[in-house]
């Protein structure tokens, strides 16, 4: 697959990302969708996106400098965001709270770390303001269903070399180097394949300036942010992960750091131009065009930043709508596929009080996996259940997972030929959710007396003849045999 912004690495779900989810925030066209283009228009509805940032992720955002809250309340995103101080205690830390540690190998702890739960619960329903910025006046309710995370300028200071390969592990204690932060964010990705009803934005961290760092630092973060662009989600099937290029955004301006070059057809650019996504890294430096006294960006170059951003943010919001076109992948929207999935009894005819058992067999035969939420509903016939009638369990694609065995007892007092079935209500987080039927069950219904049947038949008729086929003779009992001999019956036997 080919990277996201650039041809937008979008990521995608395949995923429909049909999310369900927020359900609703999240679903996606069906197989076969064919967006005519990239689709650069405002979410129809109000979407809520919270931003993890510090002190220059508040200036973008701000009023009177980036003016990133203006562009993204009038393109329907109810913003909130965290900041230091926010957010539960970081419990791998011994200072702190979660929020105050957004770099590199903090993401770790956000996401895939033992904590990541307690973590990201708070994050999903924050709806605070940590900074100045204007935003929609209604919250449209739900989670946040976007989630743009940043570090900030000191993590391009990065040790290593610009080729290094990932790390075999890493944690919040790994240092900044390009070999750990690799692995840090490849391991990120297990958690986002595995939340589809969420879009992950990444925002790469800013530049710093030329005094701050050295050459050799400068392009390694070059590097690395090439390859989160380029390489990243190459392997990653679906569309809800996007990189905007931040970095790169603020490695060129229009001839100081007070002027920049956002429409300008030279310098670095991450955007979308004449119907095309441009991601053009070689026309400017590897230091921060656009310093303030320190490494912060200025005004300028935060205004740039905006007008770079938002398009794409659309377009990623459209892709993994299926909406819109996702960036070199193909126009037809993967989806999971549980519509064949087994649903299994022991045998299909019962008699009263005899145990049954319910096997639930989960076949992803499509193209993208999920986390799968079912529901098991039994019939009035049966009771005292064992096993999980309900739960969640991830299912990658092409691959059968039994989730749960039930077995239960079929009711004593059911009479011959009862008919009775149990369902499954599935929640693949693409397709609305749907109800699929276990095999029908019975109970006996030849429970004819023989001898009833033969009294009064004239022993000068012919022999009656029980097709062995359609009747279970070994149901019988002994003493129909034997009353059926007594009535005159020779060779009468089961």
């Amino acid at each position: 697959m080919k990277p996201y912004w650039k041809r937008l690495a979008f990521v995608g779900v395949s995923m429909f990302i049909a999310l369900i989810g927020a359900l609703a925030s999240v679903k996606a066209a069906s197989i076969g969708t064919t967006p005519a283009a990239y689709n650069i228009n405002p979410p129809a509805s109000p979407v809520r996106l919270i931003f993890i940032h510090h002190s220059t992720g508040e200036n973008w955002l701000n009023d009177t400098n980036g003016q990133l809250g203006i562009a993204l309340r009038d393109n329907n995103y109810f913003v909130s965001d965290t900041n230091y101080d926010w957010g539960p205690v970081d419990q791998a830390k011994s200072d702190g709270t979660i929020g105050d540690h957004t770099d590199i190998p903090d993401w770790y702890s956000w996401f895939t770390g033992p904590y990541s739960g307690t973590y990201l619960a708070a994050l999903y329903a924050e709806t605070g303001q940590h900074s100045g910025y204007s935003r929609l006046e209604t919250n449209p309710g739900g989670e946040n269903t976007i989630i743009m995370f940043k570090s900030c300028f000191p993590n391009s200071n990065l040790g290593g070399n610009p080729d290094d390969a990932p790390a075999d592990s890493a944690d919040m204690n790994s240092p900044l180097e390009v070999a750990y932060a690799r692995r840090i964010y490849l391991d990120a990705l297990n958690y986002f394949a595995a939340h589809q009803s969420k879009l992950f934005v990444v925002i790469t961290a800013p530049p710093l300036a030329e005094g701050d760092t050295d050459a050799a630092q400068a392009a390694n973060a070059r590097a690395f942010n090439d390859w989160l662009v380029n390489d990243w989600l190459g392997g990653y099937p679906y569309h809800n992960v996007a990189v905007f290029d931040f970095y790169d955004v603020l490695t060129s301006n229009g001839g100081d750091s007070s002027t920049n070059d956002l429409n300008g057809a030279t310098g670095n650019h991450h955007r979308y131009r004449g119907g095309v996504i441009e991601h053009i890294t070689t026309q400017g430096v590897n230091f921060s065009a656009y310093p303030t006294g320190d490494s912060h960006p200025s005004e300028a170059g935060n205004l740039k930043a905006t007008g770079e951003f938002v398009p794409l943010l659309n377009i990623a919001w459209h892709c993994w709508q299926g909406d819109g076109d996702c960036p070199g992948a193909p126009n037809v929207t993967p989806l999971p596929d549980l519509s064949t999935s087994g649903r299994l009894i022991n045998k299909t005819v019962f008699e009263p009080g005899e145990p049954i058992t319910y096997t639930l067999q989960l076949i992803n035969s499509g193209s993208v996996s999920t986390t799968v939420r079912f529901t098991v509903t039994l019939p009035a016939e049966v009771v005292t259940p064992t096993g999980a009638l309900s739960g969640a369990v991830f299912i990658n694609a092409g691959t059968t997972l039994t989730p749960t065995v039930i077995v239960a007892q079929v009711k004593a007092d059911l009479t011959p030929g009862a008919v009775f079935q149990a369902q499954v209500d599935i929640d693949d987080d693409y397709h609305p959710v749907y109800t699929l039927s276990f095999p029908q069950a019975a109970i006996h219904s030849f429970y004819s007396n023989l001898p009833l049947i033969m009294r009064g038949y004239a022993l000068t008729q012919q022999a009656i003849i029980i097709d062995h086929t359609t009747t279970d003779l070994s149901k019988g009992q002994a003493f129909w045999w034997m009353m059926a001999r007594l009535a005159g019956w020779d060779g009468v036997s089961p």
